[in-house]
């Protein structure tokens, strides 16, 4: 469940549903700067949570990687021309603008021999992506989560 922001100047509020004093709905208040900090702090604590688990890989989901697998092929049976976008948790925001969620883009090459599904990461928000290619869905997160060191 995605709780719903409400901004409120420089600040933002979140209302805590089922949760009242009173009566009076309650909601937690906090500036962007607070709000960028709790982010991180819980992208951290989930990151250390799973990391763990059979299903991530480098803190990347497996199971997003393989329903991802399943699309692009259901891609080569499908109408030419489709494209389609997935979530895979474990990437990186943005590293140009910071949004939080980028998406893989698939789509079929029809004009080979063979169809062939080509792959990139993009932010929706900005536009910037990873060169498309048919390498696989692990190469296209790890050149997108690659980072250069300050």
């Amino acid at each position: 469940m995605i709780p719903r922001v409400v901004e409120d100047g420089d600040d933002i509020m979140i209302p805590v549903e089922g949760l009242s004093i009173k009566g009076v709905s309650v909601a937690i208040r906090m500036n962007t700067l607070e709000a960028s900090v709790l982010a991180d702090s819980l992208d951290a604590m989930v990151e250390k949570r799973v990391l763990g688990s059979a299903e991530w890989k480098g803190g990347i989901s497996m199971k997003d990687v393989e329903k991802a697998e399943g699309e692009g092929a259901k891609l080569r049976y499908q109408s030419k021309g489709k494209r389609i976008s997935l979530g895979i948790r474990g990437l990186k925001p943005c590293p140009f603008c910071g949004h939080r969620k980028p998406q893989m883009d698939m789509r079929c090459d029809w004009s080979l021999d063979e169809p062939r599904i080509f792959r990139k990461i993009i932010c929706l928000y900005c536009g910037v992506q990873t060169p498309e290619s048919a390498s696989d869905i692990m190469y296209h997160i790890e050149t997108w989560n690659r980072r250069v060191s300050p």
